[in-house]
């Protein structure tokens, strides 16, 4: 079997293996997104909440002390949700790093199997020229 032949099962393995990662950096990206859009939700949320606070105290409406600690404590619930999703994103942004590098090396490691079989079957191709060759110029100077 030929070189450049031996390579193809390797690169098919390695294929794979990439494919597998670029999945996973999708999911993990998609993880992402979702908290991303979970903090947005939050945000608009809590400033929601902040403007009504802020109307009631602007609109001079009289508010019980037990209203008052309700809204307190759901806005503070609200901010520790805030924080606890920025942990998460932070925590998703370092896989996803390190998942890219992963994936990276994986590219990497394809593309030089890729290219040390084109480099093999180059070989092949030229010794099967000067084969070609040795044959034509045997042929040629063979007697009659």
């Amino acid at each position: 079997m030929k070189r450049s032949q031996r390579l193809v099962n390797i690169i098919k393995i390695a294929e794979y293996q990439e494919r597998k990662l670029a999945k996973q950096l999708a999911a993990s990206r998609n993880t992402l997104k979702q908290y991303q859009e979970q903090l947005a939700m939050l945000d608009l949320y809590l400033n929601d909440y902040l403007k009504k606070l802020s109307a009631i105290k602007k609109n001079n409406q009289e508010v019980t002390v037990n209203e008052l600690t309700i809204y307190h404590d759901f806005i503070q619930t609200i901010e520790q949700g805030i924080q606890r999703q920025q942990h998460f994103i932070a925590d998703a942004s370092t896989v996803i790093q390190r998942h890219e590098q992963e994936w990276r090396k994986a590219r990497a490691k394809v593309e030089s199997f890729k290219h040390l079989q084109q480099k093999f079957k180059n070989a092949e191709d030229r010794e099967l020229d000067r084969q070609e060759q040795r044959m034509i110029d045997d042929y040629v100077n063979r007697p009659r």
